[in-house]
């Protein structure tokens, strides 16, 4: 819906900045969590949730609705068009045109013709790394047959995405392929299954419980939720799923709360503010919007990376504060 409202002012308005026009739609991604759509909000009021015998079940007065978190969300709301403004160009505005995507697409083309000696266009047109990936998918399906897994809704998708990746070869002509099949939602159709493996490696690795166990022991419970909050943004650069971030997160950090005396929907919020801050800064969720509106991550991403300042900023100091 944001692309769509983007496209459509871009169109009726040719004074306005096309990129920072697609940024702002985007940016909104920040206060999800304050919203009906928060995934962690929802969950923990939800009876018989993952953690309900830890925490119970939290209404969501507790969490979408307690004063703290809806006067985050007035603040950003207020604060976030006004920081926008601000950034608007006052010369070499790039207005929409109905040719934006036709030439983005041949933009990208000439630079990746360009670059191709850049080590990412080489690891990305490599077939050494598709041919690997599928093959570590194959092995693994062999495995959990082999010690008597039966098929299910898991198995059935790596296989397809372990085929995809060793008969394409190369990652970039897979994902090309994918994008052909799919358009504007092949990015996040292939990526989530990369996401969770990089959940699961989190958690199996102890990587993300010696994050959480670093900022327990400089952090009181007066700072805790601060913390807590900078935390769950470093953890979604790597997995972007708020639902996804809270299974992996969420029991250490209840933990963690739980030895300091911190209430259990503070943390939740806390993880669900992190979790939406660094939206802007995480590309995954804005793909399919450049894909509607024809531009590159590139061209929205400055004015992204300086909104999460503010927002960040902004955010810790009301965490401090509100709840």
């Amino acid at each position: 819906m944001g692309a769509i409202i983007a496209r459509e002012v871009g169109k009726r308005n040719q004074n306005a900045h096309f990129p920072l026009l697609v940024a702002a739609a985007y940016a909104p991604t920040v206060i999800y969590t304050a919203g009906l759509s928060s995934s962690i909000g929802l969950s923990v009021a939800t009876k018989g949730h993952f953690l309900e015998e830890v925490i119970g079940v939290i209404p969501t007065s507790e969490t979408i609705f307690h004063p703290g978190t809806i006067t985050i969300l007035i603040a950003l709301v207020i604060t976030m068009p006004i920081f926008i403004i601000l950034m608007a160009p006052k010369k070499d505005i790039i207005p929409f045109t109905s040719s934006n995507k036709t030439e983005a697409k041949s933009k990208a083309i000439a630079e990746t013709d360009s670059s191709e000696n850049y080590p990412a266009i080489k690891l990305e047109k490599t077939p050494i790394l598709g041919i690997l990936s599928g093959l570590i998918g194959l092995i693994y399906i062999i495995a959990e047959f082999i010690n008597g897994r039966d098929l299910d809704l898991n198995i059935i998708n790596l296989t397809f995405l372990s085929l995809g990746l060793l008969f394409h070869q190369s990652l970039s002509q897979y994902a090309h392929a994918f994008k052909d099949a799919a358009t504007s939602i092949s990015p996040i159709i292939l990526q989530f299954p990369f996401y969770a493996g990089i959940i699961a490696v989190l958690g199996s690795s102890g990587l993300a419980e010696s994050i959480v166990n670093w900022m327990a022991s400089i952090s009181n419970k007066d700072t805790f939720d601060v913390f807590t909050y900078w935390t769950a943004g470093l953890v979604n650069l790597l997995a972007p799923s708020g639902g996804g971030q809270w299974a992996l997160q969420g029991p250490l950090q209840v933990a963690a709360g739980a030895q300091l005396g911190v209430d259990h929907s503070i943390t939740a919020m806390a993880v669900g503010w992190g979790d939406g801050w660094t939206n802007l800064i995480q590309p995954f969720w804005a793909l399919p919007i450049l894909s509607v509106v024809g531009l590159h991550i590139r061209h929205i991403m400055g004015y992204c990376i300086l909104l999460s300042i503010w927002v960040g900023a902004l955010t810790t100091v009301l965490l401090f504060f509100v709840y």
